[in-house]
């Protein structure tokens, strides 16, 4: 599996059991919560992005 770390914009993942691409990540920090990676993917089939 892999972290966050192994993320990067272009790099290709399965997520639901489809191929997506990241186009764009970014980590969050909001106000006194646990921060997070929020990211933007196309998929390969439809090219929709998610």
């Amino acid at each position: 599996m892999a972290d966050t770390g192994d993320i990067n914009i272009g790099s290709v993942i399965r997520f639901n059991g489809e191929l997506m691409q990241i186009m764009e990540y970014q980590h969050r920090t909001p106000g006194n919560l646990r921060a997070f990676y929020q990211a933007k993917m196309r998929s390969f089939k439809n090219r929709k992005t998610n």
